[in-house]
């Protein structure tokens, strides 16, 4: 008697390893964006909120207008954040974004794009 498999079970293998691989990896794929969009909303959360402890503080200054801008560099320089805020979801580095003020809603809102 020998010892060993059969080419038709090593193939069986193969495919069952086959099926479960294109079930594991999309849905890998799926949790990564997921968490990286999650990453993502935190870090502009603690943006906005460094934003107006800035302001609160009185190390940041809004304008007259309706919409002022604070950057984020700005946050950084002043110890208002630290560390890397890579954001993983957009690929780019969160400190080159702004933090816009609306004075008619009282809101704080990240974003890469100033407002026109």
């Amino acid at each position: 008697m020998k010892k060993g498999f059969t080419l038709i079970e090593l193939l069986a293998v193969i495919i069952i390893l086959s099926i479960i691989l294109m079930i594991v990896i999309p849905t890998s794929i799926d949790i990564i964006e997921k968490s990286a969009l999650k990453q993502y909303e935190s870090n502009a959360l603690q943006i906005e909120k460094s934003a107006e402890m800035c302001v609160v503080d009185g190390n940041c200054f809004l304008s007259n207008e309706t919409v002022s801008v604070i950057y984020v560099s700005d946050l950084a320089t002043k110890n208002y954040l630290k560390g890397s805020l890579y954001d993983k979801y957009n690929k780019k580095d969160m400190k080159t974004g702004y933090v816009i003020y609306n004075s008619v809603t009282s809101v704080y809102e990240f974003s890469y794009d100033l407002p026109s």
